[in-house]
């Protein structure tokens, strides 16, 4: 019996081959999902009484999980004077709720388990990060016997996005159209119609993104991309590890695409190289759950990555590197431990964020061989780390760094590794103190992939791509400013006063190695119950010091994921 409560440019077969396959896909799970049936739910009938906080982080070992009661909202909450003005209201009454079934379909426990209150709080964790729910509560409210009632209360986001944005940002113009639903009626799949001119091309987009395929755990991406210089083609299936204790988990991946990449110098284009690159990669993987405070995983998976290159029509002298073909088996590790805290005004305004403190390491180690189909001998790595610290309840440092690269003939091609710090000083309710350093080295790289620094990311004050070279570094000092004005719950507004400091070495031009500044301001608008989480930035950025040939300022306008 249930009990769960409810309280409220692409040649024509192309196209073909990626529709006809993203139907049969479908099709096929959607018939093996057909007659699952709901976990049968346990009813307790003992004599309920509340739950004291010491019972709710320290439980009995005896006690299950039995009755869950769904509290599924919508937008706003109008019973609070702030939320409820007539556009509010409209918000809510045009706005398709989450369902309960996929609210429920998405809990990490089910009645019956062994009550963990690890558990719920991942929970949480896992049902934020949808983009369609703006926050999830999940509390033990009661015991009866040793059945406990856990009451899941989620919030949504707006998930429909008429939009015309408009950005500008080191010197170029970026805009683009688009409608999107991110929880299309109620079912949490995600429908993007998207036309953007952007720095390098304009992009026609069409993406379909299914997170519980039919009902199941398993995941799907259809992305096709007609571009002004090619095109994209993406088809990714999957059950990833969807909690710490998942055990299993595998993946399809097939990507296809033809573009022009540009080669920029002081941030201009003064080169293309044309690409047509196909990519397959199949993975398996396994764990042995939540253990000792962390959960470990194996994976092992076969990747076959082919690259062709050739003169674009704009620059048709330009010399084009060779082909690359490489094919590789390889095994992954993960390590990840559960340490979060819950965070507001971080990188965004007014939404908890999550944030890991723990020890994250992702590592991938393979072998590419003629005898696979590779054009030559190459040891193929890459690995990824991450951690937090909180010194105190005023104060966050996060740290993460990564490496890639392939080695074969006693030389390494295409060698990058990157770090990043962050520091955050929590001075008020209305202010913060941000540093960030960032650096980023390349060995080899391969010709199409340049190491940049510019307006598109960081450094504000200059146009986009600005400082070329295989190593560079950024130092970015922001003072932040929260303000309470939060007209009608819809816009947040946040400003910032910034300098931005930038160098580029280890390049055979010279003119390519030096150290720019920049000092600004902006506005922030912070949409915050849109499910897109972007934030609005409106920076006036300038050049300073002796070493810029740059005068004037720089306006950068366009929509980030962080502050």
């Amino acid at each position: 019996m249930e009990h769960i409560e409810t309280m409220d440019k692409a040649p024509k077969n192309l196209n073909t081959i990626w529709l006809n396959s993203a139907l049969c896909v479908y099709g096929l799970l959607l018939c093996q999902q057909v007659f699952a049936r709901e976990p049968a739910i346990t009813t307790a009938d003992s004599p309920c009484r509340p739950l004291n906080h010491q019972e709710q982080t320290h439980p009995s070992a005896e006690w299950r999980i039995g009755r869950i009661k769904l509290d599924v909202r919508n937008i706003f909450d109008t019973s609070q004077k702030d939320q409820n003005h007539r556009i509010n209201r409209l918000a809510n009454r045009f706005h398709i709720k989450t369902r309960e079934e996929i609210i429920k379909r998405e809990l990490l426990f089910q009645p019956g388990d062994a009550f963990d209150p690890r558990v719920l709080a991942e929970t949480e964790r896992h049902l934020r990060g949808f983009s369609y729910i703006r926050d999830a509560i999940v509390t033990p409210v009661s015991v009866c016997g040793d059945a406990v009632t856990v009451q899941v209360t989620t919030r949504d986001n707006w998930t429909l996005t008429p939009n015309f944005s408009f950005g500008r940002g080191g010197g170029k113009n970026r805009w683009a159209v688009e409608i999107e639903e991110e929880n299309f009626l109620g079912l949490g799949k995600n429908l993007q119609i998207k036309y953007r001119h952007g720095i390098d091309r304009t992009e026609k987009i069409l993406r379909y993104i299914d997170p519980n395929l039919a009902g199941s755990r398993q995941r799907i991406k259809l992305l096709y991309q007609n571009n002004s210089d090619g095109h994209i083609g993406e088809i990714e299936w999957q059950k990833p590890f969807y909690s710490l204790d998942s055990r299993r988990a595998w993946g399809l991946h097939l990507f296809s695409h033809r573009l022009d990449n540009p080669l920029y110098r002081n941030g201009e284009i003064t080169s293309e190289i044309g690409q047509k690159r196909q990519l397959a990669e199949a993975w398996l993987g396994r764990s042995n759950g939540f253990q000792d405070g962390a959960t470990r995983r194996y994976v092992i998976g076969f990747s076959d990555d082919d690259n062709r290159f050739r003169a674009t029509e704009n620059y048709p002298q330009q010399r084009v590197p060779a082909d690359r073909h490489f094919a590789y088996p390889w095994v992954g590790y993960e390590y990840l431990q559960d340490q979060f805290i819950e965070k507001t005004n971080l990188q965004h305004m007014g939404r908890i964020e999550d944030v890991s403190l723990g020890h994250h390491v992702q590592a991938r180690l393979g072998w590419s061989h003629v005898a696979f189909g590779a054009s030559d001998s190459h040891l193929v790595w890459q690995a990824d780390y991450s951690k937090g610290w909180q010194p105190n309840d005023n104060q966050l440092l996060l740290f993460n760094a990564n490496v890639s690269g392939f080695y074969g003939n006693q030389v390494v091609l295409d060698g990058l590794a990157s770090a990043q710090a962050q520091w955050f000083l929590f001075q008020s309710r209305h202010r913060s103190f941000y540093i960030k350093a960032a650096t980023r080295m390349g060995h080899n790289l391969f010709p199409e992939r340049q190491n940049t620094l510019g307006g598109e990311n960081g450094l504000r004050g200059f146009p986009v791509r600005y400082l070329t070279a295989p190593k560079n570094a950024l130092l970015t000092v922001e003072q932040r400013f929260y303000f309470d004005w939060y007209p009608y719950h819809l816009v947040q507004f946040g400003a910032a006063v910034f300098a931005d400091v930038a160098t580029a070495w280890g390049s055979d031009d010279p003119d390519e190695n030096r150290t720019v500044k920049d000092i600004g301001f902006g506005l922030r608008l912070v949409p915050t119950e849109a499910a897109n989480g972007k934030v609005i930035h409106i920076d006036f950025a300038f050049p300073v010091g002796g070493d810029s040939d740059l005068s004037g300022f720089q306006v950068i306008l366009e929509a980030r994921k962080s502050f």
